[in-house]
């Protein structure tokens, strides 16, 4: 196994990219006392992430502020015996891992978080209503785990968010109106999921919004005339849907129309001034 320390005032624990290391993570790395990153990424490390990687357990001050441990074989997370310990972690990326499970609810401690990248994972149940303590979240990726039930409206609170990905996923019903309350939102990805009815008009109001993924749900009807308008919005996905009109977006530079059950030629009112159309099966 090869263990990479760095000094100086900020220190960092990586093995590189690419290297098989194996095994588990030695308790020792919670000593270092000026431990700010660790990168344990593309590795085979394996078994319970303990509480240690997200605070420096043997130190008066915690100093971790990243994590990343994605596209390891980790299976669960020790839940820290002290939230204190969390008090600056910003960044935490588990992955691509095997974390199994209901969502960890400690998780929603985490009041410093700026990103949480749990994707590819096995997590189940619901998103916690307590997400909402995640002020100073801008990223949260939960895509493809099996994560169902009601979906919390206290997201909306995340008034920080930037980037929301739940693709994947099994939450279904009507699209929540209440994500047209996260009016920073630049990315919002809802494909793969199994949600019906229509998309809100509501949605119009994420005027900041580039990016738009609802594919691969069972959505119907057309795009709100508000929302077909949208000056932002570079890319939309709206493969393997029956939705009949996309209206005018000028910015628009990527389409994806795939699997539906268009036919006939594509309409030039749709707007697209450049930029590619995917519209194959």
């Amino acid at each position: 196994m090869v263990w990479v320390y760095g000094g100086g005032e900020e220190t960092v624990v990586q093995v590189y990219s690419g290297v098989t290391t194996g095994g588990v993570i030695p308790a020792r790395i919670a000593s270092l006392p000026k431990l700010q990153v660790i990168s344990l990424s593309n590795n085979n490390l394996t078994g319970l992430i303990p509480a240690s990687m997200f605070c420096n357990v043997s130190v008066d001050k915690p100093s971790i502020r990243n994590v990343q441990l994605r596209f390891t074989a980790f299976t669960d997370i020790v839940p820290p015996v002290s939230g204190k310990c969390f008090s600056v972690l910003q960044v935490l990326d588990l992955q691509q891992n095997q974390i199994h499970g209901d969502f960890p609810l400690w998780l929603t401690d985490l009041a410093t978080l700026t990103a949480l990248d749990v994707s590819s994972n096995r997590l189940s149940g619901e998103i916690p209503c307590k997400i909402w303590r995640l002020k100073l979240m801008e990223e949260l990726k939960l895509a493809n785990n099996l994560l169902c039930a009601v979906f919390p409206s206290e997201i909306k609170e995340l008034v920080n968010l930037r980037v929301l990905n739940l693709e994947g996923d099994l939450f279904s019903g009507e699209i929540p109106k209440f994500l047209s309350e996260l009016t920073g939102l630049k990315m919002l990805y809802l494909g793969g999921n199994r949600f019906n009815g229509s998309v809100p008009s509501s949605c119009s109001n994420l005027t900041q919004l580039e990016t738009l993924s609802l594919r691969g749900n069972s959505l119907r009807g057309t795009l709100p005339e508000d929302l077909m308008s949208m000056s932002s919005l570079v890319t939309l996905d709206l493969s393997d849907e029956i939705l009949v009109s996309i209206g005018n977006l000028k910015a628009l530079s990527i389409l994806n129309l795939s699997g539906n059950g268009f036919c006939g030629r594509r309409k030039r009112c749709w707007g697209m001034k450049r930029g590619k159309i995917y519209s194959g099966g």
